[in-house]
């Protein structure tokens, strides 16, 4: 694997990371302006973009073909159906 989801996860943090401290100006001094919060929201929510994509393909590069959906299975539990004891 190269050095792409490296750069995209580091690329993603770094606005993450901008974003939260973007945010956290707005709340202090101008706590009821919707946009000044939304912009910096914005931001984290591409940075999550870059992160996760990237993170998931490095997470599963080298899990084998047999455990491959096992794999894929515990890095997306959210997207599943709850189990039977939940269910209504």
């Amino acid at each position: 694997m190269g050095r792409q989801p490296a750069a995209a996860t580091v690329a993603g943090l770094a606005l993450v990371g901008l974003g939260v401290l973007a945010d956290t100006a707005p709340v202090h001094y101008a706590p009821h302006s919707l946009w000044l919060l939304v912009c910096p929201l914005f931001v984290c929510g591409l940075g999550m973009g870059c992160c996760f994509g990237s993170l998931f393909a490095v997470a599963l590069g080298e899990v084998s073909e047999e455990q491959a959906g096992s794999a894929s299975g515990t890095l997306n539990p959210s997207s599943s159906s709850p189990p039977r004891s939940v269910r209504r």
